[in-house]
């Protein structure tokens, strides 16, 4: 929660930076299928929203694995940068984040975003 409370303390990166050509469907990927799911980030039992577990693993881990361009523009200086630029890609693809307090509390969703259906996240577009 530190990383995730500073990376919103920042101002974030320009598109013209790094840019995935479709960060919802790579997403989806890594919450549905990799060795991170329920560990780092998870679905939410519902499967219309999702969170991140573990911001030190994100950041560690599941970035420079599945999310390397954002690492690449980092500096050792700066490790939150590649937190900033995913999360940035997060709000800009109009996710948003749960602020209701509950259990989906610091979640993140779209309707267009859901576990049963990866296909459908294909329809989502840039939004900032």
């Amino acid at each position: 929660d530190d990383k995730k409370a500073q990376s919103e303390k920042h101002a974030p990166p320009p598109p013209s930076v790094v840019l995935l050509p479709h960060f919802p469907s790579l997403l989806h990927d890594v919450l549905s299928s990799s060795i991170h799911s329920g560990k780092v980030l998870e679905w939410l039992p519902h499967g219309q929203a999702w969170r991140v577990l573990r911001w030190d693993e994100m950041s560690n881990t599941v970035l420079p694995s599945y999310f390397p361009e954002f690492c690449a523009e980092t500096s050792k200086e700066d490790a939150d940068a590649a937190v900033d630029m995913f999360l940035w890609h997060v709000k800009a693809w109009g996710f948003e984040e749960v602020r209701k307090v509950g259990a989906d509390m610091g979640s993140y969703r779209h309707k267009l975003f859901v576990r049963r259906d990866a296909d459908l996240c294909r329809q989502m577009h840039l939004t900032g």
